[in-house]
This record gives C-alpha cells, sequence and structure tokens, in this order.
C-alpha cells in the first residue's frame, strides 16, 4: 500500500491525516538554553523607582512618579501629545482607559522613566524545575508541509 492510500485510510484523534508522515521530515532543533537566549546584563544609570510584577503595580508606580513630578495632568496631556483628559481616564481611580501600544510610550516618555525587563534567577530555577520539558521538537512555523519528491511511478 502506497504512503498515500495509508494516509487515506488513517483516522486519528486529531483528524484524517497521518500527523508521524507529515512532521517527520521536518528538522530537529534543539532550544536554546536560557541562558544563551537572554541578552547580556546592562547597566542602569538612575534610581530604581518601582518594583513592577503586574499592571496595577505599573499603574500605579507611573500615577506616584506622575504626583511627585508636580505636573498636573492637564499639562501632561499637552507635554506628551495625548488628548486632553487622557492622562485622566488613564490614571484616574475609575481607570476608564487602560495603557495601550500609543499610550504606554508616551506616558513612560513622559514621566522621563523606562522599562527595564530583568531576569529573577531564583524565581527562573524554580520555574524551570516545576515545568515539564518539551516532547516534541521546536521546527519553524510553516503553514504548508514542504513538497515531496516526486513520486517512483510519476516517474515511468
Amino acid at each position: 500500500m502506497s504512503d498515500v492510500a495509508a494516509a487515506s485510510t488513517y483516522r486519528g484523534t486529531r483528524g484524517g491525516h497521518d500527523e508521524a508522515r507529515l512532521t517527520t521530515h521536518w528538522p530537529t532543533i534543539k532550544p536554546a538554553p536560557v541562558e544563551a537566549v537572554a541578552s547580556p546584563a546592562i547597566e542602569i544609570k538612575g534610581r530604581v523607582l518601582a518594583e513592577i510584577a503586574d499592571y496595577d503595580g505599573l499603574w500605579s508606580a507611573v500615577r506616584v512618579r506622575l504626583e511627585a513630578m508636580g505636573i498636573t495632568r492637564r499639562e501632561f496631556d499637552h507635554l506628551t501629545g495625548l488628548q486632553e483628559g487622557y492622562s485622566g481616564k488613564l490614571l484616574g481611580a475609575a481607570q476608564r482607559r487602560r495603557f495601550g501600544k500609543e499610550s504606554l510610550g508616551a506616558t513612560l516618555g513622559g514621566i522621563c522613566c523606562k522599562l527595564v525587563l530583568v531576569e529573577d534567577p531564583e524565581a527562573t530555577a524554580k520555574m524551570l524545575a516545576r515545568a515539564k520539558k518539551r516532547r516534541l521538537p521546536l521546527r519553524p512555523l510553516k503553514l504548508l508541509a514542504p513538497p515531496r519528491a516526486a513520486a517512483s511511478h510519476e516517474q515511468a
């Protein structure tokens, strides 16, 4: 029985195709260790104003920084190019708006701050000890299976 006929008769849990047959010819790539993926350490020039672990932490840190700078929200909107009243919606207690692609950059620029992602080595060690290792190899994303070589019966 040819591969095509065998594949058409196979009915697995994921549908009418043979997953192993479709993926066996893909190259296997070993995942890079976490240390190799991370960029080198950088020097932080300035003082650390807050430790942020979630959205609410970011929201309160931005709010405290703006109050410490002594700038009104209306003036802040004018300086950052946000529409009038927008920072009040972002930083008000009701949080009618949330930081997005445009407003986060403008707000961070307005409070003269940058975000830095810092690895917590102890948390990383705990997470990697608990995590299940990948059983499937990493492979490049492809929408369609790569073309197969011409079958021997097509050449005759």
